[in-house]
């Protein structure tokens, strides 16, 4: 794991240098965080036992993390703790920009920032191999020549490096990768009925009823209400706060995700 960065935030030193690294229950955990939280941040994001060495923002959250992971209590990641996690890297978000890896040594959890701030991709590499072009050099290496068939990994970067079909991480995503595989996602692709209804709502100047959803779209009413739920599930729909009734009545009302709407807008333009 390694991370290319400007020195932000605090002063330059080997104590503010990514990846950051501690051991618990047996395992050394590393860290890296591209992004910035707000200085409200250690108000939210409590400290246990372990304590930064440095003054960033980053190694703060890795230690807020080693301290919720030890009380949590597991022994062996589930798929209930990486549902978990992934709730913990959500509520950090929520104090600015948030891309990130962990690894325990086994895993390796990649996040990205709820907004799709600076990108994240990944690329599978398996047999059967051949050339590839780094994009920023005048370099190509024969893979074949340097790898055993029978090994696979996946390499994770902010931008594509390479001239291979890089894959983006949707905004809000984990991936967990251990062993050359992806062994759990959140990552769902938009329905088409799920696109149309933020078209709708994306394009109207208003909150937007579920009543006029339906009259609008014309589809049945309980796909419609199973599209919407899922668009709230994806923190791509908010309904508003003044609604007196549940999301599914037919007056409750919606409106996009402000922190989401430039990555809306570009899912509207592309259509898919």
């Amino acid at each position: 794991m390694a991370h290319v960065r400007y020195a932000s935030v605090g002063p330059k030193g080997y104590d503010n240098t990514h990846p950051f690294s501690r051991e618990l229950k047996g395992r050394e955990y590393v860290f890296a965080h591209n992004g910035t939280l707000r200085r409200n941040f250690r108000k939210g994001l409590k400290l246990g036992r372990f304590k930064p060495l440095g003054g960033t923002d980053s190694e703060h959250v890795f230690c807020h993390l080693l301290s919720e992971i030890e009380e949590r209590g597991f022994e062996n990641w589930s798929v209930d703790d990486f549902q978990w996690l992934h709730e913990k890297f959500r509520e950090i978000n929520a104090y600015g920009t948030f891309n990130c890896l962990m690894s325990d040594g086994e895993h390796l959890f990649a996040y990205h920032d709820v907004g799709g701030y600076n990108g994240l991709h990944y690329v599978k590499r398996e047999a059967p191999f051949g050339p590839i072009i780094l994009i920023d050099e005048d370099f190509e290496i024969n893979l074949a020549e340097d790898k055993d068939p029978s090994q696979r990994r996946y390499i994770i970067a902010t931008q594509p490096l390479t001239n291979e079909e890089w894959q983006c991480f949707n905004p809000e995503e984990l991936i967990v990768f251990r062993d050359g595989e992806i062994v759990y996602s959140t990552g769902k692709e938009l329905s088409k009925l799920e696109i149309e209804i933020l078209r709708v709502v994306r394009e109207s100047p208003h909150r937007v009823s579920l009543r006029a959803i339906i009259d609008y779209i014309g589809y049945d009413k309980l796909e419609i209400k199973s599209a919407i739920k899922s668009l709230l599930e994806k923190r791509y729909l908010r309904q508003d706060r003044r609604d007196r009734v549940s999301w599914d009545d037919d007056n409750a009302t919606f409106f996009t995700e402000p922190r989401k709407r430039e990555i809306i807008d570009k899912v509207l333009r592309r259509g898919i």
